[in-house]
């Protein structure tokens, strides 16, 4: 594996001479005794002297120019590159030297190994000269940390050597769960806003349209690579003035939030999310036509919950009822006699059907009623997460007021330091309070609203069973007035036929 650590060298000489001698003890030893430091080196010029001068040269020549070149220091690791091998040594001069010329192709550069180290490792410092003969300017852009780090990663596996941890070029993808606690408030709040939204809507439309009643606006973004000229599309999240407690306007890319909130991950969920749908709603078939559904009372608010956990005493009656076959025959036969009764047409093999099979309307209810559930179960647990929330704290605003006050000539500009320090302070944890209650509001409306559904369902199931019972008690009665007319008919008969005998 391999470390890597870049600087800018204002004094390309002295730190060639370090690079050679050392400094110091180090320094004097080596002078005295006539020896160097050096493990191997080479460049593309002919001596350290030559490269070293050249720098100068373009210096001079530049006179604006304050940086005459970077050094590059790159160290290996023990167990893979021995400094007591010489071919380890020329390997590692030669990836050093690739390095280089990957980071700036076009400036000359010298390499320098040394195993003197503290750790004993064999390590390279590589001179590059803040020039580009092909452009006669300065190196412009290729030597930031990151871009060094990759570019060394990348040859080091190249060359067969491992890396620290994962490769700096691979990029680790973020998940907004695991990120979200190393965020600022600003980025919490916008992130939490967008995944709920995200889980509570169905469609991308209804996405888009929750997120303008939340004060974000989506706009699209464009970006062409660099390297392959290929275009990619983008969303950035503007936010209103007064969202998270902003005093201004402000966005944030969603690539820059975390990869489950870009523009890709959102429309492929919900490209998901609408092929789940279509596919419930092909294995589950009507169980009667268009004609009986108008006699019929209304079950599709009924949902369903996850019987197999356990229910606790501050549970509703939704969450706790199951449905059972001797809930669904009575409604399947007072169903059947009512449309009987008043001669309507209707699919009565189906009704047989389900009389005989009613699993499969028992499994439609019950699922129902276990997305209702989880529904008010996520949007309870989110008004937790939101109470348990901690306001940001002041200790960085805290530490300012304290260096201000310490710089005060008199007492009374201490004292009034002082005073502002805590009305400001004041003044921003009740701001931020007020906006978290404000949140809360939100959230228990919605939760408010989730519960009022279920109970809703509830009732509804109720009314229906009811109206089931009150149609088979009027199908008794009706019975029972069709035989008490017969009786009379009857009677009035024979006595019609005794007053005929009579004459």
């Amino acid at each position: 594996m391999a470390t890597t650590n870049i600087q800018s060298l204002s004094n390309v000489r002295g730190r060639m001479t370090y690079t050679e001698f050392g400094n110091g003890d180090m320094r004097k030893q080596h002078l005295k005794a006539g020896t160097n430091r050096i493990l191997a080196e080479m460049g593309d010029m002919g001596s350290r002297e030559a490269i070293t001068s050249y720098s100068e040269a373009i210096l001079k020549q530049h006179a604006n120019r304050k940086i005459g070149g970077y050094e590059v220091r790159i160290s290996f690791a023990l167990d893979e590159l021995n400094p007591d091998n010489p071919q380890d040594v020329q390997q590692a001069m030669g990836i050093s030297y690739l390095i280089c010329k990957q980071l700036a192709p076009h400036s000359p550069c010298w390499i320098t190994m040394h195993s003197d180290g503290e750790g004993g490792c064999l390590h390279a410092h590589a001179m590059v000269v803040n020039h580009d003969v092909t452009t006669d300017r300065a190196v412009s852009h290729g030597l930031s940390h990151h871009h060094v780090a990759c570019t060394a990663d990348k040859i080091c596996i190249e060359s067969g050597l491992s890396t620290i941890g994962k490769p700096a070029f691979v990029k680790k993808p973020m998940l907004w769960e695991e990120i979200r606690d190393s965020e600022s408030y600003y980025s919490r709040t916008l992130g939490d806003t967008i995944l709920r939204i995200r889980n509570q809507s169905l469609s991308l439309e209804e996405f888009e349209k929750k997120l303008n009643a939340e004060g974000i606006t989506l706009q699209e973004t464009l970006k062409a690579d660099k390297q392959t000229g290929e275009i990619h599309t983008g969303w950035t999240y503007h936010t209103k003035k007064g969202f998270a407690g902003e005093k201004r306007a402000r966005r944030r890319a969603g690539k820059k939030l975390a990869d489950d909130l870009k523009k890709d991950s959102i429309e492929q969920y919900f490209t998901e999310k609408q092929a789940e749908q279509k596919e419930m709603q092909t294995e589950i078939k009507p169980v009667i036509n268009s004609e009986a559904e108008e006699n019929m009372m209304d079950f599709k608010g009924f949902k369903g919950i996850d019987y197999t956990k356990k229910v606790s005493q501050n549970d509703s009656f939704l969450q706790s009822f199951v449905l059972s076959e001797d809930d669904v025959m009575p409604m399947l036969d007072s169903l059947s006699k009512a449309h009987r009764r008043n001669r309507n047409s209707i699919n009565r093999n189906r009704i047989m059907e389900l009389k005989d099979n009613p699993n499969d309307y028992i499994a439609t209810l019950q699922s129902d009623l276990d997305a209702s559930r989880k529904e008010y179960m996520a949007s309870k647990e989110y008004r937790d997460v939101l109470q348990k929330q901690e306001l940001p704290s002041l200790y960085a605003l805290k530490e300012i007021f304290k260096i201000s006050q310490s710089k005060a000539q008199n007492p009374i500009d201490r004292m009034m330091n002082d005073m502002f320090a805590q009305l400001f302070a004041f003044l921003l944890d009740d701001a931020m309070t007020k906006h978290k209650q404000g949140q809360l509001k939100v959230v228990e409306e919605q939760l408010y609203d989730n519960r009022k559904a279920m109970w809703d369902s509830e009732k509804r199931l109720k009314l229906a069973q009811e109206a089931i019972r009150n149609s088979s008690i009027s199908e008794d009665k009706r019975r029972k007035v069709c035989g008490g007319i017969e009786s009379v008919y009857e009677k009035s008969q024979e006595e019609i036929r005794e007053d005929l005998e009579m004459d």
